[in-house]
């Protein structure tokens, strides 16, 4: 499934810009979408990725943002995830209280902390539109895109807010209430670097197994090899592989069985029945040890 990556550039951290109909005007170089290429008034950098050219400030503001998001993220959100993934509800809603709380006094430069606004309207969605929590309607998901649709004033925070609008925007196509094209994904992620939109692609892999989409499927493959993330890494380019195989009439049931096995959550063995399955039957590889296994696994995490 590997194919070649394509380098993707990123607007420089702290630069705030004035959108434009064919280019983003930022205070240090100007990205134009159409090809991907940065324009460097300033000094040339020693980064050379693929067709772009990244100012080494650039890049190193870009890592100190992420990592001091990253590190609150995990300090204050994690429970908020365990709780979820656990369906106790009640208490990741008081985690995640406790996190809205913090962020107005935390120590955290102005990018940062208007990124980890949109992660906590993210970790809303993540709590209450879950299946076995409140669920969400039309009008909850409206008013979710409000929220995200309107430019952020930096440029770390603008990528933190393209990467879940995606991730929004094709959860909610998933479930009816939305319609996004490959044509938007392709503009919400265009220039984002991989390590920054990685958890978007958990949910656009789903949206490219939905839309026949091979190539969408191939990248997030890519993304989840090289970006695992700290948790269930395998699980991650392994739904990819199975998905993009049982797209393709290409998976065999011990693609299936392996997948199977690693799998820890309820929501990954309610997409497992639900989305995997029916597929897997319709190729012929579904058979009575495999129904045994799934079985048991449900009720190993509580779904029995």
């Amino acid at each position: 499934m590997r194919r070649n990556r394509r380098a993707e550039p990123y607007e420089g951290v702290g630069a705030r810009y004035t959108p434009h109909p064919s280019s983003y005007t930022l205070a240090c170089y100007t990205l134009h979408p159409s090809s991907y290429t940065l324009l460097l008034p300033g000094p040339v950098c020693h980064y050379h990725l693929g067709m772009a050219e990244i100012t080494a400030d650039a890049m190193q503001q870009f890592g100190n943002a992420l990592s001091i998001y990253r590190e609150w993220e995990n300090a204050w959100l994690t429970p908020v995830l365990r709780s979820v993934h656990e369906h106790r509800f009640p208490e990741a809603r008081t985690a995640l209280a406790a996190a809205v709380a913090a962020l107005p006094t935390a120590d955290l430069p102005p990018e940062v902390r208007e990124a980890c606004g949109y992660l906590l309207a993210y970790m809303h969605c993540r709590v209450d539109w879950h299946p076995g929590s409140r669920g969400y309607t039309r009008q909850d998901y409206a008013a979710m895109l409000e929220r995200f649709e309107p430019p952020a004033d930096s440029a770390f925070a603008e990528g933190v807010r393209r990467m879940y609008l995606a991730f929004i925007r094709s959860n909610g196509t998933s479930d009816g209430f939305d319609a996004l094209t490959r044509a938007e994904i392709d503009a919400l992620l265009a220039g984002l670097p991989e390590r920054l939109s990685a958890p978007a692609w958990q949910q656009l892999a789903r949206w490219a197994y939905e839309h026949g989409d091979a190539e969408i499927l191939e990248r997030a493959y890519e993304i989840f090899l090289e970006f695992p993330g700290q948790t269930m890494g395998q699980a991650k380019w392994q739904r990819v592989a199975l998905m993009h195989g049982l797209m393709r009439g290409t998976a065999t049931r011990e693609d299936v069985r392996a997948y199977l096995a690693l799998l820890q959550l309820r929501p990954q063995l309610r997409e497992f029945r639900n989305e995997f399955l029916p597929r897997a039957i319709d190729l012929g590889l579904v058979d009575a040890d495999l129904e045994r296994e799934l079985a048991e696994k449900e009720e190993e995490v509580g779904m029995g």
